[in-house]
């Protein structure tokens, strides 16, 4: 890992130059620090103007060694946790491109946990969780990419 934390520490140069090829060299596992600097994470230890220059690198990068790492980090998060879940599906978007693979898992597996969340209220006479945001975010993220979607 000396190596990768001495490329990720160079990448805090915003003068340095990045590029697809230049991040291909590193698994997105090896790069997942990135992820983490553009939600503000760990919150409190990073520098300010981090967050906006990771999310150029992975810009640089290209979308499909990234989509599917997004989508499976929201669909592991918790319904409690939606303000991160909100903020990587807004990452998801950006970054997607105009692939929309990523983006309908994330909407396939929303539907089984508002269904499995409602069938719970049920038993439990107690309220459902509001998806409402998520939900709005994936339809237009969705929409950008031509797939209109009923969730």
């Amino acid at each position: 890992l000396g190596e990768r934390d001495a490329f990720l520490a160079a990448l805090h140069d915003p003068a340095m130059e990045i590029d697809a090829g230049t991040l291909a060299q590193w698994p997105v596992e090896d790069l997942a620090p990135l992820l983490d600097a553009v939600l503000g994470l760990p919150a409190g230890r990073i520098s300010p103007g981090w967050p906006a220059r990771a999310l150029t690198v992975l810009r640089a990068d290209h979308p499909e060694r990234w989509s599917s790492v997004i989508a499976k980090r929201i669909n592991a998060l918790p319904t409690n946790e939606q303000t991160l879940r909100l903020s990587l599906i807004m990452i998801l978007d950006d970054l997607g491109g105009s692939e929309a693979n990523a983006l309908t898992e994330v909407v396939r597996e929303l539907k089984e946990r508002c269904e499995h969340e409602l069938e719970k209220a049920n038993e439990t006479k107690t309220k459902a969780p509001d998806h409402g945001p998520e939900i709005e975010l994936l339809r237009q993220a969705l929409k950008r990419r031509g797939i209109t979607a009923t969730l």
